[in-house]
């Protein structure tokens, strides 16, 4: 079948941003069905070149972690769509697309992230009308890790635990029981495709209340990681080391008795989008919470107790489409595929009066609307890693039940 020839670049790629670059990710096949006029057959980042600097010492090694991230698959960084990989000593030229280059043909069923994720609440108050005996637990048993904020030793009085994957949407606040099946099979779907840096499944959770989905910050701070401004990077990790992310500039404001950083690891908040400019000021949290800000947990938490690094991976994945993705819809398919059509009981009437359900909208720029039992959390244990977990754990029954 003739192909027409596809440019690296559609025509709307020649007008972008003085001081951005652009990360390609994929780019839609095109054949004789197709209108060679579209251009929205790109799926890319848009990203101010400062931004990246001030977040990673090599930027094209960071850019090769959000390739990984939001994709799921081992690629490197080129200037062509099948180029050679760059030197991570290379420095960004402005105004130049970049390409993340995969094996795979394209992005792989059931590894993409879904935007879905990062639309719900993540804050697990016992003062929400959304309490439950299982969030109280789930929020002391974070609370005992971490004895304070995280990023700011701000006494736990002031502080609250918050997933980092959201335990269900706004209509959990009645709907609690039965959204936490679903949103405990996306939470596993995240972990059976994205192998831990051993190449074994990571972790296995069998409750999105795990205290490794979670973590204690001031309230402030949940507040603006749930608006996504910020999302969280462990390292090392797939890509990055902890001596390629900066740390933050001057002193913390409190040390929580009993805390410190974790030998050979970091958790550093990263300020991804900054607070509109009526909001940024000296009192703001962005000066609060420095880029860069890093962690601290009780002294001697075990790795395994810490919060999980494919979780916060997967995360940090999503929240960087958010601000700078452009035409995630091209990667819907990616995500899962769409379900025929079922009958399902139809969700109560939203209260707006119902504490928590407000919530500030910011712009979303890529941000497209997918429902999310469209997106991962339908067939999430069909894909070969699921497969193969699954079989693991049968393995490893019948090994018990032999012995």
């Amino acid at each position: 079948m003739f192909k027409h020839p596809v440019s690296p670049e559609s025509p709307e790629d020649f007008t972008f941003p003085d001081g951005h670059i652009r990360l390609s990710l994929y780019q839609k096949s095109v054949d004789d069905t197709t209108d060679p006029s579209d251009t929205l057959r790109n799926v890319y980042l848009e990203i101010p070149i400062e931004t990246i600097k001030s977040l990673c010492f090599y930027p094209l090694k960071y850019l090769q972690y959000l390739g990984w991230c939001i994709l799921g698959v081992d690629g490197h960084v080129s200037t062509t769509p099948k180029g050679t990989r760059l030197s991570a000593q290379d420095t960004l030229e402005n105004c130049k697309t970049y390409y993340y280059v995969t094996e795979s043909e394209g992005p792989v069923f059931g590894r993409v992230v879904s935007l879905e994720v990062i639309k719900a609440r993540t804050t697990a108050s016992s003062l929400s009308s959304s309490w439950s005996e299982s969030r109280d637990n789930f929020s002391e048993a974070v609370r005992q890790r971490d004895l304070g904020c995280v990023f700011t030793g701000m006494p736990e009085q002031f502080c609250d635990a918050t997933h980092i994957v959201p335990r269900a949407g706004d209509h959990e606040v009645i709907y609690t029981v039965s959204n936490s099946v679903p949103w405990l099979m996306l939470l596993q779907c995240i972990l059976s495709n994205r192998l831990g840096m051993d190449g074994k499944v990571d972790i296995e959770l069998e409750s999105i209340d795990d205290v490794r989905n979670g973590i204690f910050a001031s309230l402030h701070i949940c507040r603006i990681y749930g608006l996504r401004n910020i999302a969280i990077l462990k390292t090392p990790n797939h890509v990055l080391d902890v001596v390629d992310i900066p740390h933050a500039q001057g002193d913390r404001q409190f040390v929580t008795l009993n805390t410190d950083f974790p030998e050979g690891i970091r958790f550093t908040a990263q300020w991804l989008q900054l607070l509109p400019p009526r909001l940024d000021t000296l009192e703001s949290v962005r000066h609060i919470l420095p880029n860069n800000s890093d962690a601290m947990f009780k002294t001697n938490a075990r790795e395994d107790e810490l919060p999980s690094g494919v979780i916060l991976d997967y995360i940090y994945g999503a929240t960087a489409f958010k601000w700078w993705g452009k035409h995630y819809t091209l990667l819907a398919d990616f995500v899962t595929p769409r379900p025929a059509p079922t009958s399902m009981k139809p969700k109560p009437p939203r209260n707006p009066n119902t504490t928590g359900m407000k919530q500030d909208r910011q712009e979303n720029q890529g941000d497209d609307q997918l429902d999310p039992f469209e997106t991962v959390l339908m067939f999430w244990n069909n894909t070969p890693a699921a497969i193969n977990r699954r079989q693991q754990e049968e393995d490893r029954l019948q090994a018990r039940i032999s012995g």
